[in-house]
């Protein structure tokens, strides 16, 4: 142990547990530390407030009685899976990662996955079939296909 090192352990000894509380502010100057406390004081006065809705905000709230039409559901990328032969296998679906014996198809609780060969398999539903998806692989849920990563999108066509 150091000299430097064995004089800071002395000190902050001696400081005490009365001055403990001063130590989160030790390299302050007074006017410093003054103006913390002042801040402090002025934000737990200011109750929180609830945020006000903009106009721009108001206009897209629909008329009672409407009916909103549903968004279609994203589409489910498989980026990837670990297989192992011992412990649990990992799935990669739209970025996250998740145990493979507890995977569901991403806005569908029912479609539960399951690892089969080189692909992920979601079970089937009686609106759509089996689903099988391999590594890259993207299924649009409301066109109903599946896409390879290599494939684009046409951009929808302007009036």
């Amino acid at each position: 142990m150091t000299r430097s090192t064995w004089f800071m352990i002395c000190y902050l000894g001696s400081i005490g547990l009365t001055h403990a509380d001063d130590l989160g502010r030790l390299f302050f100057t007074p006017s410093e530390r003054a103006a913390l406390d002042a801040a402090r004081a002025a934000a737990a006065e200011i109750p929180p407030s609830t945020p006000a809705i903009t106009p721009a905000e108001m206009a897209t709230v629909p008329e009672p009685g409407t009916t909103v039409p549903i968004p279609p559901p994203a589409p489910v990328t498989l980026n990837g899976f670990v297989k192992r032969s011992r412990g649990p296998s990992t799935v990669w679906l739209n970025g996250s990662t998740e145990d493979a014996r507890a995977a569901t198809m991403p806005g569908d609780a029912r479609r539960a996955a399951r690892l089969h060969g080189n692909a992920i398999e979601f079970a089937a539903t009686r609106e759509q079939g089996a689903l099988s998806l391999k590594p890259g692989q993207t299924f649009a849920p409301d066109e109903q296909i599946v896409r390879d990563a290599f494939e684009r999108v046409a951009p929808p066509s302007a009036p």
